[in-house]
């Protein structure tokens, strides 16, 4: 009896020393976490890493166990972790935005973004971030104001920082478009509207992309040569989207897309528009060379 009684409490030593020693990870689903979290009055803590992430691997490693991590993260969160490279969980990626591994999100219990972070941190600064960030809700309170209805240009600015800070890439783009559509916006004289058009615009459909390439020249006078290349490079490398892939393989470019798209270059007085297909036709040969060349490499 007295043996069974130690080991007894050997075991509950051992649990809270593990416990203790780091991040308690729960083996739930989301809808499921965010239902304990509300119950247990705490937050979701998600940990989004990739299949393929050396940085994943030493946060697991070498940060979750830290004591101070467990302290922090256990007391207050309902902690899971996901690879977003598969099933189920891609459906996270899409809707968090995440394109870079890892990610951590902080969630409240309904499921609202309270705060995220991208890239490994040693648990001092990860904890030291966390707090300010979850104290601060600084996404929450902009996402807030914009749903309010707030389009003014100083707010649309800050709102897009902040995005750009979170590496919220698509939601960034599209506060960047509107805050760029505004009346009052002028690339020609404000030069940080000009640093988000030359970040986000690269489409050359685009009205505002269109209306950049008439002001051209006075986009030169005001910030150089560079306004040239950026007017000039979304011409020429949105070419790339004509290319054909069938599983997995480059199959050339569709010419009659090609040949349209060229067209259009011209009608808008686009620099150069028959180099856009010479130059894909010239990359498609040498591809085919080189393919040829493999094959016949191959023993």
């Amino acid at each position: 009896m007295r043996k069974r009684l130690i080991l007894l409490a050997m075991t509950a030593i051992s649990t809270l020393a593990a416990v203790a020693q780091g991040v308690t990870f729960v083996d739930k689903q989301l809808d499921e976490a965010l239902a304990l979290a509300k119950k247990q009055g705490k937050m979701v803590f998600v940990d989004c890493y990739g299949t393929y992430c050396p940085p994943c691997k030493k946060m697991l490693v070498e940060e979750f166990p830290k004591k101070e991590m467990g302290d922090y993260l256990n007391k207050g969160f309902v902690s899971v972790k996901y690879n977003l490279d598969k099933e189920p969980y891609k459906v996270l990626a899409k809707r968090w935005e995440v394109s870079m591994y890892p990610t951590f999100v902080f969630l409240n219990s309904d499921g609202e973004l309270l705060y995220r972070m991208v890239g490994f941190r040693e648990a001092d600064k990860f904890i030291a971030e966390a707090k300010q960030g979850i104290a601060d809700n600084t996404i929450g309170k902009l996402e807030k104001q914009y749903e309010g209805g707030d389009r003014s240009y100083a707010f649309l600015m800050t709102y897009l920082k902040e995005l750009e800070r979170m590496k919220k890439r698509t939601a960034a783009s599209k506060i960047a478009h509107e805050m760029l559509s505004l009346p009052t916006t002028d690339i020609t004289t404000d030069k940080e509207a000009f640093g988000v058009f030359c970040s986000y615009i690269d489409n050359p459909y685009d009205e505002l992309f269109l209306k950049a390439h008439k002001q051209v020249e006075t986009l030169v006078a005001a910030y150089g040569e560079q306004a040239r290349e950026k007017i000039d490079r979304v011409w020429m490398d949105y070419a790339g989207h004509f290319g054909l892939v069938e599983n997995g393989e480059f199959k050339g470019y569709d010419w009659d897309k090609v040949k349209e798209y060229v067209a259009f270059m011209r009608q808008h007085g686009a620099k150069n528009p028959e180099k856009v297909e010479k130059t894909l036709r010239d990359s498609w040969k040498q591809y085919q060379e080189f393919m040829e060349k493999q094959k016949q490499e191959k023993p």
